[in-house]
């Protein structure tokens, strides 16, 4: 599994020729990843009792990561410590389920990556997470910010919401947004993207980019000008949760 052309590709191809770079590259990055599924299967059967295939796998994954951007500028121990180091530290950034009622309770990490759960058309996070984070000093990147693409092209036919196609009520609430949106004059897309980065606890977002095109209006997007009353109105409308951080 550690030695799939998926796993490798990224990292053993980033040299600029096909040496020893290369080579040690591709052998660093299974040292990382397999380093990173073994702290994360240790550290499980400590406090667990037992190793999950999940974990393993999720160590794995994390461990590949972490290595990708040190691929063919270190060795073999210096792979060993970034996929160890990696594991132990973000083994507990996210206590799920715990005794009182469950829910996040610990945060332990420098930063951490939320995808999806965050956006225009959710904001579960503001109950615990987001606050915990911003108590800790904990930085956010959001991913998935538009859903998947439907805060990008609105409520059309075929629009997906979370990788799927779009459920009536998803749709019916997007529809309710670009009323708003088109009385303002803001594009759809510049207000998912702009109200990410409003939470204090959030330091950046990947919106995600296949061409220069689509960086450029991106940084467009961002740039958009949105007056107060947009926002407000989203809120008034019950569109918005009444605590949701937004644009100054």
């Amino acid at each position: 599994m550690l030695s799939s052309g998926t796993a490798t590709t990224p990292s053993s191809g980033s040299a600029v020729a096909a040496d020893g770079r290369a080579g040690m590259a591709m052998l660093v990055t299974q040292v990382a990843t397999a380093m990173a599924a073994l702290a994360w299967m240790f550290i499980e059967w400590l406090k667990n009792g037992k190793p999950s295939v999940l974990g393993i796998a999720s160590g794995a994954v994390a461990g590949l990561v972490a290595i990708t951007p040190a691929s063919g500028w270190v060795g073999p121990v210096g792979a060993l410590v970034i996929g160890a180091r990696n594991r132990i530290r973000e083994h507990v950034t996210i206590n799920l389920g715990t005794e009182g009622g469950g829910g996040v309770t610990r945060v332990g990490d420098d930063c951490l990556l939320m995808a999806g759960r965050y956006t225009l058309l959710e904001q579960e996070p503001l109950d615990e997470l987001l606050p915990l984070c911003e108590k800790r000093g904990a930085a956010v990147v959001i991913g998935g910010g538009l859903n998947s693409g439907i805060l990008a092209i609105g409520a059309v036919p075929g629009a997906k919401y979370n990788y799927a196609p779009a459920p009536e009520h998803i749709m019916d609430k997007v529809r309710k947004i670009e009323r708003v949106c088109e009385a303002h004059h803001v594009p759809l897309p510049a207000a998912a993207l702009q109200f990410l980065l409003a939470h204090p606890a959030v330091a950046s977002h990947v919106p995600g980019t296949r061409t220069v095109e689509q960086m450029d209006q991106n940084v467009a997007w961002i740039s958009h000008p949105i007056p107060k009353d947009f926002w407000a109105e989203l809120k008034h409308s019950g569109l918005l949760r009444q605590d949701a951080p937004t644009p100054a």
